[in-house]
């Protein structure tokens, strides 16, 4: 079923009002109205000083009611002063200077034939629904890192259920959060799958991995013309982290 969707742009002053204090107002959104709200972390790009909060559910009203919650919240601040009129005005961020620096390089990456490589990842039968999440909850958020696809595997060489993700367009510590997010995702699915095994006996115990040592594997695919550029990396990242375990593969690469 496919969810309604609403992006609102916020003065990034009022994330903390929106959010209550632990997260009290979004949590009564949500138990209230049945509307997910989603307060992006990021500044919103390109224009200064306001973030993206989004809004999904099943259907039209909780959004509508959900969205009225937050004309409220916003109205408060601005009669406490948190808030006022300049806040509000959308106004074009200028890139730092660290930005501007990025921006030249890639554009002269671009002009050798070298420019930004896309992140994918290959994902087995059941772990894209995990990426996506509950009413596209989980790569909605992805995307507010990075234009983010989730396309069929080409078959052959790769399996007819598998598919691959993509991270472009943004800066490679973006697409490095973005992946981060998605091996946090899929850890999560890893334990509840552990955790059902247990119980029927199957894998016992599997479930109780303490946050942050959940076993995880991750498929990268990268283009054949620049291994030559990954391969030296990767063979220090095997030394430096004997823990995580490499294994090259055709045509991709496992990360275990």
């Amino acid at each position: 079923e496919r969810p309604h969707v609403l992006d609102l742009i916020v003065p990034e002053r009022a994330g903390g009002g929106i959010v209550g204090q632990v997260g009290e107002r979004i949590r009564q959104i949500i138990e209230e109205l049945g509307c997910e709200v989603q307060v992006s972390r990021e500044p919103l790009a390109g224009i200064a000083g306001h973030k993206r909060v989004k809004l999904l559910a099943k259907d039209r009203n909780p959004i509508e009611a959900a969205l009225w919650r937050l004309q409220g919240t916003l109205k408060e601040l601005v009669a406490a002063e948190v808030l006022s009129s300049e806040h509000f005005e959308l106004r074009e961020a200028l890139p730092s200077e660290a930005e501007a620096a990025m921006n030249r390089a890639k554009m002269e990456a671009e002009a050798i034939g070298k420019g930004e490589v896309p992140l994918r990842v290959l994902l087995a039968q059941g772990e894209a629904a995990t990426v996506v999440g509950k009413l596209g909850a989980n790569v909605a958020r992805l995307r507010d890192l990075a234009l983010v696809s989730i396309d069929d595997a080409e078959s052959p060489p790769f399996d007819e259920t598998e598919r691959i993700c993509s991270a472009a367009k943004a800066t490679l510590a973006q697409r490095l959060r973005a992946l981060r997010l998605i091996l946090g995702d899929l850890a999560t699915r890893n334990a509840a799958i552990a955790r059902e095994e247990s119980v029927t006996g199957g894998d016992p115990g599997g479930g109780d991995a303490a946050e942050g040592m959940r076993q995880v594997q991750v498929r990268l695919l990268f283009p054949a013309e620049r291994w030559s550029e990954l391969d030296p990396a990767l063979q220090t990242e095997q030394s430096t982290f004997p823990e995580v375990k490499i294994e090259v593969q055709e045509p991709q690469v496992v990360f275990g």
